[in-house]
């Protein structure tokens, strides 16, 4: 049964589409080359808090026309049903590792500002089924949609710092992630009035060599984080870590990893990124209800730019590509019915509701009770 056939599923129609130009301009077909040595992007405290929007970005109100259409359903679950997360890692489509090597700091200007497209199909969706989520908030993103962070604040949705250039850990000197951190944090807050305590890394880069980042989160007042992939992954991931929610000790900081599916021994990681875009619904559906019989939520990952369908195309070789571009014209409509047929709030709603009973010593990996 397809999902346009399935009684189960919200369906959507579009009103109106999103007006692209057919191809990309030639700025965007083919990235600045890589070669030579780029200095640093420029120190946080050195850009101004707010920056006036790039020329030609769409303000929010022109954006509310080309949101999808809602056609109502009920949802399926029932009341006892586990409740999971959705968290949105809100950066723009070149700010991503597939990307990383050919799109410098130093371009980013030339690259067209999509984010606030994908943020408000993400809204719409969630006004719809009455859903709050958890948005990760790349600080120089902030810094240039400074509304769109009060919007997304006042719409009581949680807002979480994700560093201010996108810049894995490894990839630069403790110092330098401090530095980030805390720009962004001071950003957050100016923004919403609030205090930041939850934390995702980029690119999911809290690693057995980057544990140092504990006592950073731990002296900002970081209270729950989302960055360890329980699998071993060529550039991120703890193979051993937990899959299900835990503190870790002696920081006293809650863990809330990215969900995966156990299948015949091998860890999944189909509830975000490449393996949601591709994978059919129906698998993904299965493995989200396997979990949750264990009574254990999931944590679900997206990015604004997966939900629009399309984005600019720009010449990357295989991997670039399925991480990028692949399943791309699928998120949307797995994501509005994954939100129809299951239970969602805020990660830190989800873990006051249920909270961790293990804590775990990163280093060692030793398990035991929280302290």
């Amino acid at each position: 049964m397809t999902e346009e056939e399935s009684p189960k599923s919200t369906r959507f129609k579009r009103t109106s589409r999103f007006k692209r130009p057919k191809a990309a301009p030639e700025a965007m077909m083919d990235a600045p080359a890589a070669g030579g040595a780029e200095g640093p992007p420029p120190a946080p405290s050195a850009l101004p808090v707010s920056a006036p929007p790039v020329a030609d970005s769409p303000i929010i109100s022109d954006l509310q026309p080309d949101i999808p259409e809602v056609v109502e359903e009920q949802p399926i679950f029932t009341e006892a049903a586990k409740v999971n997360v959705l968290t949105i890692d809100v950066k723009e489509w070149f700010q991503t590792e597939a990307f990383s090597d050919i799109i410098k700091f130093s371009h980013w200007s030339k690259y067209e500002r999509r984010v606030e497209r994908g943020v408000h199909l993400i809204l719409a969706l969630l006004r719809q089924h009455n859903i709050k989520a958890t948005f990760f908030v790349l600080g120089i993103v902030a810094r240039e949609f400074p509304e769109l962070v009060r919007l997304l604040s006042q719409e009581g949705h949680e807002i979480g710092v994700c560093g201010y250039y996108n810049r894995r850990l490894y990839s630069i000197p403790p110092a330098d992630y401090i530095s980030e951190l805390e720009m962004s944090l001071t950003l957050l807050k100016s923004l919403t009035g609030k205090n930041v305590t939850v934390h995702r890394a980029p690119g999911w880069s809290v690693t057995a060599n980057t544990l140092w980042v504990l006592d950073v989160l731990q002296k900002y007042g970081i209270k729950y984080d989302s960055s360890i992939y329980p699998v071993k992954a060529p550039l991120y991931g703890i193979d051993d870590a937990p899959s299900v929610p835990y503190v870790i000790n002696p920081h006293g900081i809650t863990e809330f990893p990215p969900g995966v599916y156990n299948f015949m021994g091998k860890k999944i990681a189909m509830f975000g990124g490449t393996y949601l875009r591709i994978l059919p619904y129906n698998l993904i559906s299965m493995g989200l209800q396997s979990v949750n019989r264990q009574g254990d939520p999931v944590l679900f990952h997206i990015s604004p730019w997966e939900m629009e369908g399309e984005i600019p195309q720009v010449n990357l070789g295989w991997d670039g590509f399925l991480a990028q571009y692949a399943g791309l014209k699928t998120t949307f409509s797995k994501i509005s019915r994954i939100l129809n047929e299951y239970k969602f709030d805020t990660l830190t709603n989800v873990l006051k509701e249920n909270p961790p009973n293990e804590g775990v010593h990163l280093k060692t990996l030793q398990r035991g009770r929280i302290v």
